[in-house]
């Protein structure tokens, strides 16, 4: 299986940050549907996993989460994030390795949106997550666009930093190693694959 060097994604990361929000193409109906097959957020700790930016805080907030975690393994990003969200005593961040993140406190909701093809060792990451959940908490693995989109975008500009999506099978499979998968969905708008800690 390819995988990636951490060293070349933050590196990448870390000088894509300044012009990070101006490139990116989110459609908020999209964000808005892949938040409805998450499910209720009210009174939850959400941990956004590979959150660079910040871009889906708002919409935790919005629908009322408790808290949220953003964790990034790029300084460059995190730094973006801080600023946009000092002094909201909800929000949190930890410059960090999701295969090594560790916490005292235990997420009712974990987000990898638009990250999964950026690490090395998606197993050992997924591996970890579980251990950072409540039991019944839920984990959503998701992209803001289909998987032709995702995957030529990985192949140019990103290829040396991220590998093709797993099939929607391997996926599965790779969620159910660690957690019970409940539902996918994967058409022209979206990916998005979720699974309960059980």
């Amino acid at each position: 299986m390819d995988i990636v060097s951490k060293d070349a994604v933050i590196s990448f990361f870390n000088s894509m940050a300044p012009k990070w929000d101006a490139m990116e193409d989110n459609r908020e109906s999209v964000t808005e549907a892949i938040l409805s097959e998450i499910g209720d957020l009210k009174g939850k700790n959400v941990l956004d996993v590979a959150c660079g930016t910040g871009y889906m805080i708002p919409y935790y907030l919005k629908h009322k989460a408790l808290s949220v975690t953003g964790i990034d393994i790029s300084e460059g990003m995190l730094e973006i994030a801080k600023k946009k969200y000092a002094g909201n005593e909800q929000v949190h961040f930890n410059l960090c390795d999701a295969e090594n993140f560790t916490s005292q406190e235990k997420y009712d909701v974990c987000v990898i949106y638009n990250a999964f093809p950026h690490f090395e060792d998606k197993g050992k990451v997924l591996s970890n997550l579980s251990k950072c959940m409540n039991k019944g908490g839920l984990i959503a693995i998701c992209h803001g666009a289909g998987r032709r989109v995702i995957d030529n975008c990985h192949k140019n500009s990103a290829a040396h930093v991220s590998t093709l999506l797993p099939s929607d099978d391997e996926l599965k499979a790779l969620l159910n190693e660690h957690f019970r998968f409940e539902n996918y969905i994967s058409n022209e708008d979206m990916m998005f694959f979720k699974g309960k800690k059980v």
